[in-house]
Parts: C-alpha cells; structure tokens; sequence
C-alpha cells in the first residue's frame, strides 16, 4: 500500500513514467532494464523492500526431519490459517504469511495470534498433549482456498510486490477482519496431529 497524498499525482506528470520491467545491470550512465532499454539517471535510489518472511527464516527453525521453513516453503507459502506449519509441532506464529495485515490492524492480527497459540499452551500445560502440529491435509486445505480467495482481491492482480511469494500468489489473508477473529477464536484440534506422553 502507498500511504502517501503525493505519489499518484506525482507519477501522471507528464515529466514521469513508470516503468515495470526489472533491472538487469547499473551502468554509469544509469540502468538498463530486461527489454534491453538504458535509462539514463543523474540518481539512483536504491529501495529494494525487504524480506516479510525473515523473521521465520532467520530463526533457525528446524522441524521434523530437519526440515527448516525455506525448504517448507520453497515453492509457495503453506500455512494453517497463518499461525502454523505441518512438520513443525508446538510451533506458532505471530504475523507469519497469510496473516491479514494488508486490511486489518498489524497489532490486533497480532494479540488474536497470540491467543490462539495461548490456548493450546494451556490446553499442553493441563496434559491434553505433548506435541501438536496441523496435518499436511490442513495446511493443504487452507493454502488452497486461500490461493482461489485471493483471485478475488486487489493483490491477487498482476502486480509484483513483497507481499508475493515463490509462487507469485500473495501471502495475505484474503478474508474480513470478522472471519479471521472468528477463526483465531476456537482450537479446531481434528485439523492437528496430537501426540500424547506415553506413560512409563
């Protein structure tokens, strides 16, 4: 999103243009792009954007057999409902892809996460399991309708930004605000392969 007055009077100036296609080399005389065009600059801003999903990545996480995220999510995002990962047990996420904070508070996606996960931590503290992560089935489920939700939804069009992942489908939640609280509200534990202590 562009939070900004300025910018869209700014870019129908007739002394501006937009140009969509990427970058390929810097010379000194500016930046050629893929179509072969050199596009002369006397400045070069460099704003690449950053990396949404880092805070996942970056962590060391590794889940069973070792998997680690990047390998989980090397072809695409795959989620249950934006708070976990198949593989990946007792492990929740806060602001993790497919939460809705294209359309909906960043703090409040957060505090509705954050209780989710809560309530499995007491339900694992009161001894209902030891170790619990969504089924692939589950995360197949949601990942699905999510990639046909999002068609319907301004990010689902051709633009290429950040919100993208390696599949092109974009990373956030599709749904009202109403429909992920609702959602992050009850533990669905048939969506989940629970594992119990065994008992010496």
């Amino acid at each position: 999103m562009i939070v900004s007055s300025e910018y869209y009077p700014a870019i129908q100036r007739p002394t501006s243009t937009l140009v969509r296609d990427a970058i390929v080399e810097v010379v000194p005389e500016g930046v050629r792009t893929a179509d072969g065009t050199l596009h002369e600059l006397d400045l070069l801003v460099v704003a690449t954007g950053y990396d949404a999903k880092a805070f996942v990545t970056r962590i060391g996480l590794v889940g069973e057999d070792q998997r680690t995220p990047q390998e989980a999510w090397k072809d695409g995002f795959r989620t249950y409902q934006s708070v976990a990962i198949d593989g990946f047990p007792n492990f929740f996420m806060l602001g993790g892809p497919h939460s809705p904070f294209g359309h909906f508070s960043f703090v409040l996606s957060g505090e509705h996460q954050s209780r989710y996960a809560v309530r499995w931590m007491e339900a694992w503290a009161r001894g209902e399991y030891e170790t619990a992560a969504p089924t692939t089935a589950a995360v197949d489920r949601f990942t699905a309708e999510l990639r046909e939700k999002v068609k319907e939804t301004t990010w689902g069009g051709s633009c290429v930004s950040w919100y993208q992942d390696a599949a092109g489908v974009p990373s956030l939640y599709p749904w009202s605000a109403k429909v992920f609280r609702d959602i992050m509200s009850r533990r669905v534990t048939a969506d989940f392969e629970i594992r119990t202590k065994v008992s010496s």
